[in-house]
């Protein structure tokens, strides 16, 4: 980030210097005391398991110097009357590291694009920043940090010089999208899917698709929302200006662009082609031009979040034949259709980074279109399905089993329906410890594995143990 004084941080966060130098300045920001530094400043939050005050003491003996803290009678104990320690004291340092985020983020001269939908958020992520990069200095979240402290201690990671800020914006709740819209304030929002992701919270697709709605609500005249054209919601007429209930937007000050393969989306896909474990092609057409696209990633749900990265560098004047070259040399986020080399001769398709049906079924259709002696799907628990969870399981294991795939291993109470769906071709395990001690009877030379589930029940274990020498 940029320099700021210590008192700048202080009237942005309206917080108070209780010690050190409030001329000293600080460029970097931080929330994690094993990355404290010189120069660095750290934020004592406050989480549900630990409470960053607790480690003011490591920030010091690490060489942290600057902090912001809420508890100072857990500041003075830890700083032990050293003067050359410098504190500002707020109210909610979650609350302060939020200012002094948004602060900064609109202190820059860039171009700001919010990525929400049920799924595919973290792909499109990434193959816009592919995109934008082409031209422009870019700047993401990495990983899974689409909450707002990840987003924070992203935008506090920004480069002063960045042109674009591309920022995937996860929710759980109703609000928690219009919170972020008011945080970012996005001049480009993209729109993957409205699905079941979160329903648990929800009850229907439709307060799903309010929720997700609710990125264009500080929308300015100019703005664009880019969609990827779905079968009920994602609909031209449905997303325009004042159609959901209770919108904050004035008729009017947003365009609306769609992407998909129907033939009267502004960007068009056709052609589209697998290429195995290389990856997809496919064209995109937009205003009579025609682009060939290679990617190196499976799926055609890959084209349609392609499309929409395509149509986002469209608006910054990228033009087709940039986005290809882009997207040609991407690479997703770790545990998104990773092909990796597995121990014994058969290769693993790693998609363990999150799941829900939809992208689980995607990785099943996958799977069940590669080349291999044998298909196997090593398909874990989906969580916060709410009241459609045993179905949702059911028709998983169904789906493996239909479209030929030769063995399935469930693992986690929930995926017992997943077992029952696939009838006589699957093996049930209650951990991952237990099928890891069991692989052997499963995983043979020549086959292909697929390894999915939500991502708090950590089957990248799973994957480790399968592609790495043991030690």
């Amino acid at each position: 980030m940029k320099e700021y004084t210590i008192n700048k941080i202080a009237e942005i966060t309206g917080g108070t210097v209780i010690s050190g130098n409030g001329e000293a300045s600080v460029d970097r920001a931080f929330a994690d005391s094993r990355e404290a530094g010189d120069g660095s400043l750290f934020f004592a939050l406050a989480g549900e398991n630990r409470d960053g005050h607790e480690f003011i003491g490591n920030v010091i003996d690490a060489g942290g110097r600057f902090m912001v803290i809420s508890d100072e009678d857990a500041f003075r104990k830890a700083a032990a009357g050293r003067k050359d320690i410098t504190a500002v004291k707020v109210a909610d340092t979650s609350a302060a590291m939020r200012a002094l985020a948004k602060d900064y983020l609109m202190s820059l001269d860039s171009k700001r694009i919010g990525i929400t939908g049920s799924t595919g958020k973290t792909s499109t992520k990434d193959m816009t920043y592919a995109v934008c990069r082409t031209k422009f200095r870019t700047g993401r979240n990495l990983g899974n940090l689409n909450t707002e402290q990840g987003l924070c201690m992203t935008i506090l990671g920004f480069a002063p010089d960045t042109e674009v800020t591309i920022l995937e914006m996860g929710m759980y709740t109703r609000g928690e999208i219009h919170e972020l819209a008011d945080f970012i304030r996005p001049h480009i929002a993209l729109m993957t899917n409205i699905g079941v992701s979160h329903i648990e919270f929800h009850g229907t697709r439709d307060s799903i698709f309010h929720a997700k709605m609710e990125i264009v609500d500080f929308f300015e005249d100019g703005d664009v929302l880019i969609a990827s054209k779905g079968p009920d919601f994602l609909q031209r007429q449905n997303i325009g200006h004042g159609y959901w209930e209770g919108a904050e937007v004035p008729e009017g000050t947003y365009r609306v662009v769609m992407t998909g393969e129907d033939a009267d989306n502004d960007y068009v896909i056709s052609g589209y082609k697998e290429c195995g474990l290389d990856g997809i092609e496919f064209d995109i057409t937009h205003e009579g031009a025609l682009q060939h696209f290679r990617l190196p990633v499976m799926g055609r749900h890959n084209a349609l979040n392609a499309a929409l990265a395509v149509a986002a560098g469209g608006q910054l004047g990228i033009s087709l034949a940039d986005a290809a070259r882009g997207l040609a040399g991407m690479e997703l986020t770790a545990g998104r259709l990773t092909v990796r080399k597995g121990l014994g001769g058969f290769d693993v398709i790693d998609d363990t980074y999150n799941a829900n049906p939809e992208s689980m079924g995607a990785a099943i259709r996958i799977l069940a279109g590669q080349k291999a002696e044998r298909h196997v799907a090593v398909l874990g628990e989906m969580y916060e399905l709410g009241d459609i969870t045993a179905d949702a399981h059911f028709s998983m294991g169904k789906l493996a089993r239909d479209l030929g795939v030769d063995e399935v291993i469930a693992i986690g109470p929930l995926a017992k329906k997943i077992a029952e769906g696939a009838g006589d071709i699957a093996s049930y395990y209650e951990t991952k410890e237990e099928f890891i001690e069991n692989r052997d009877e499963h995983i043979k030379a020549g086959d292909i594995v697929l390894i999915k589930a939500s991502h708090g029940l950590h089957l990248e274990e799973v994957t480790k143990v399968l592609t790495e020498v043991e030690k």
